[in-house]
């Protein structure tokens, strides 16, 4: 079941997103220059709340698709009153977001159709004229390969060196911004560890699945703008991502710290 029919069975909680996708998915109905309209995450794959934002992909046509692109400002203003929309036309993937004045919020990710490869995980399927999420597709990001582990840990590993280097300047907030980058790679290799789909968005992505926990002691590696409780939550991290494996840097960055 897709399409509108998807659409009628969402629960009475998330009546606004509904409305949203009815009228948007009107508009891209009546236009031949969009020929293919998905709806993925939370919402898509039945753990939305009334707070969740719609994350849609739009397909367009190949002959047309930059003169599409630029009628999809109008399609987002004409499905309801919008606060404000961001409008990424010119990037590698034309991005929009918006905000609706009614609460509900559009992420819109544009692609000519000639890139299509099909239906990812969990996806569904609003249109398809012709087939192009007919067959189910697995795109690299879905799981991490071993470079993916291997750049994580180093990028966690340098965010601590940096920080125990804005910590001999005396500079807390610096210290601070690394603290959080090494946690958020630290997430991204556990969210791996745990088989969690798309684990490069760290802690998303596993608060997303159900039955997978946070790493034990994570509540450990918070700090306010103090140089003990800084270094201190640092070192706890290195031990989190000794759990990960040891490449060369850990052991200078646990000098460091």
């Amino acid at each position: 079941m897709e399409g509108r029919a998807w659409i009628a069975e969402l629960p009475a909680a998330l009546a606004r997103q509904a409305g949203l996708l009815e009228r948007l998915l009107d508009d891209v109905e009546a236009d031949e220059r969009f020929r293919a309209f998905e709806l993925q995450c939370s919402v898509a794959r039945g753990a939305g709340d009334e707070l969740s934002d719609l994350d849609a992909g739009l397909w367009v046509a190949d002959e047309v698709s930059q003169e599409a692109v630029a009628a999809v400002p109008q399609l987002i203003r004409g499905a309801g009153e919008t606060i404000d929309v961001l409008e990424q036309p010119d990037a590698a993937r034309p991005y929009f977001f918006a905000q609706y004045a009614d609460g509900t919020q559009l992420d819109l990710v544009v692609q000519p159709a000639g890139r299509a490869r099909g239906r990812v995980p969990n996806a569904v399927v609003l249109l398809d004229r012709d087939g192009l999420l007919r067959e189910p597709w697995e795109p690299l990001s879905l799981s991490a390969g071993a470079d993916d582990l291997r750049e994580w840990s180093f990028l966690a590993l340098l965010a601590l060196s940096n920080l125990a280097k804005y910590l001999d300047r005396g500079s807390l907030w610096e210290a601070r911004s690394q603290l959080e980058e090494a946690r958020a790679h630290l997430l991204r290799l556990h969210a791996a560890r745990q088989g969690v789909a798309y684990p490069a968005f760290g802690l998303t992505s596993i608060l997303d699945e159900p039955g997978v926990e946070l790493p034990e002691g994570l509540e450990t590696t918070v700090a306010a703008l103090d140089p003990d409780a800084l270094r201190a939550a640092a070192r706890t991290l290195a031990s989190l991502l000794d759990e990960h494996g040891a490449p060369p840097l850990a052991a200078a960055v646990r000098t460091r710290l």
